[in-house]
């Protein structure tokens, strides 16, 4: 697939001048930003639990994104369903409204109908012929395969991203460490 045509375009142009210390975070959001648990406390004490774009993000599941974000000046890649919905400006408009940590760097195409890992695959393949960026994945379904799969950290969707997570994945960013 020729990566003009991916419906990322704006973010083509960020990673045409790929900065050498490149990281990406591709990051599912159901079960690993919003949670099982916290929807259901919101729930359970009358409180909304969604808004415009969909169910709220479980604060501390955003905290630990954050503090990976902070350490390692990581970039977001969308891999969630919610890039249907929304596409690239909307997520990022979201984002900003919803003061999450970082930056969305990209959605990951939706026009492949393959697995998520066969779209993370045609992600990186904008860096071909560069350095390519040090990258993990955050899901909590298994669609990856090989490489990818050493790549992956899967939160429980019921608690997302946790202390223990947050710090496998710094880890992971910072030494090039693999599972």
């Amino acid at each position: 697939m020729n990566p003009s045509n991916l419906n990322c375009h704006s973010s083509l142009k960020a990673s045409h001048d790929v900065p050498h210390e490149l990281k990406l975070i591709f990051l599912d959001i159901d079960g690993v930003l919003n949670t099982g648990q916290h929807l259901t406390k919101l729930k359970m004490d009358r409180q909304p639990y969604a808004d415009h774009y969909g169910p709220l993000f479980d604060p501390n599941a955003t905290d630990n994104l954050r503090k990976i974000v902070d350490a390692t000046g990581a970039k977001i890649v969308i891999t969630s369903s919610w890039r249907y919905i929304h596409g690239l400006a909307g997520l990022r408009k979201m984002w900003a409204e919803r003061n999450m940590p970082g930056s969305i760097h990209g959605i990951t195409p939706t026009d492949t109908f393959g697995s998520r890992g066969d779209e993370v695959k045609e992600y990186l393949t904008l860096f071909r012929g560069k350095t390519p960026p040090d990258y993990l994945i955050l899901d909590d379904e298994c669609e990856y395969i090989g490489d990818l799969r050493k790549r992956l950290i899967m939160p429980n969707p019921l608690t997302g991203i946790t202390p223990t997570i947050a710090t496998k994945a710094i880890k992971m960013l910072s030494n090039n460490e693999t599972n």
